[in-house]
């Protein structure tokens, strides 16, 4: 299975964050949420979906919308199951995980 470069969520966010200057969240944290994706499978869920969301939207691609529904599923239950398991050693990459996936909630 072909994992994604760390170095393009970088690149993303980067440029993502000139189109957002009001977004401290992204702009401090976004790297240290990406290294903790590195350790944490639901985090890297959290942001391959966030990604392939961004995609779609620009693309109006309906498959990369389809890619992003799953990988938010799966870093869902990944937090889900995380949160049964809480401890001091996964609450950062329960708040990074929760934090990407609210940046994508459109129903509210």
């Amino acid at each position: 299975m072909r994992t994604t470069s760390p170095c393009g969520l970088v690149t993303f966010l980067r440029e993502w964050c000139r189109f957002r200057p009001r977004c401290p969240t992204i702009t401090n944290h976004g790297l240290s949420i990406i290294a903790l994706g590195a350790v944490e499978r639901f985090v890297m869920h959290a942001l391959l979906g966030f990604s392939a969301e961004y995609i779609a939207f620009l693309t109006g691609c309906p498959l990369v919308g389809n890619m992003a529904y799953e990988h938010r599923g799966k870093a869902l239950s990944g937090v889900h199951e995380a949160i049964n398991d809480f401890s001091p050693a996964n609450s950062d990459a329960i708040l990074g995980a929760s934090l990407v996936l609210s940046w994508q909630a459109t129903d509210w």
